[in-house]
């Protein structure tokens, strides 16, 4: 009885990760030429980002992920940088769902390619990724500058890919430069529960709970190039202290002992 309970909710688990997929397809198919002659008319992302994010929520009920959310009080007026850890590819949706003003990210170059979504990132400033080819990636940052001055908020994941093990890894220190570079605040975000759910290598997705911890944000005002580092550490400092034991490394535990 127990093995034909257990078989059950797997095909039950697998169907809905279908449904999920299937429906973010379909958006993309149906509703994505609408986004790209809406914003390429208007150079308005608004209300894009709003069916988006209605979009993000609807897939989210499909697939059985409930929300634990606690301080969105802590986001300041935009520009801002946020920094999350990366445990799935859940989070990107989800965190970008819970900002209430638009924001970019740096996608995988590779991502560009794809037909619809490639044109809705660039039309929307998104900033591809391509760590082979230095000299983009210096152009690349002084675009990001540009657009952190002009009020323009992006969310990164410094470990540059998602964890294997549910523990964070280092962070890479880019989007610290960035940040610092613009003089914007750093918003730390924890996430925990998203890699149960769904794990680097599993097309899967289990239903289950994803907690979403919008932490103080760090002031970047008069730091320097030279600071880049200790702004780094901080920030990866406060988001292991919001964390679940089970996600910090051995590294930071034996560093706290010390």
């Amino acid at each position: 009885m127990t093995r034909a309970k257990d078989f059950l909710a797997a095909r039950v688990i697998e169907l809905r990760s279908v449904l999920t997929y299937l429906s973010v397809v379909l958006f993309f198919v149906l509703v994505g030429p609408v986004f790209m002659v809406y914003v390429a008319l208007f150079r308005d992302l608004r209300r894009p980002y709003r069916w988006a994010r209605c979009l993000i929520r609807l897939v989210m009920a499909v697939a059985g992920i409930r929300l634990v959310v606690e301080g969105r009080e802590q986001i300041p007026e935009p520009p801002v940088m946020f920094v999350a850890n990366h445990q799935s590819q859940l989070e990107p949706p989800l965190v970008f769902m819970l900002i209430p003003h638009d924001v970019r990210v740096f996608p995988k170059k590779e991502l560009f390619r794809v037909p619809i979504l490639g044109r809705l990132m660039r039309l929307a400033k998104f900033i591809p990724v391509d760590r082979q080819n230095p000299e983009r990636a210096r152009r690349d940052i002084v675009k990001a500058v540009d657009h952190l001055k002009e009020g323009v908020s992006y969310l990164i994941f410094p470990e540059g890919t998602r964890t294997r093990t549910g523990k964070v890894q280092r962070f890479k220190k880019g989007g610290f430069v960035l940040a610092v570079e613009a003089q914007v605040p750093v918003l730390p975000i924890a996430v925990a529960g998203a890699y149960e759910l769904n794990p680097k290598g599993a097309w899967r997705i289990r239903p289950g709970q994803v907690t979403i911890r919008f932490l103080p944000p760090i002031s970047t005002a008069g730091l320097t190039f030279e600071d880049r580092e200790r702004l780094a550490s901080e920030t990866r400092r406060r988001i292991l202290d919001a964390l679940p034991p089970q996600y910090r490394p051995e590294e930071s535990e034996n560093a706290r002992r010390e």
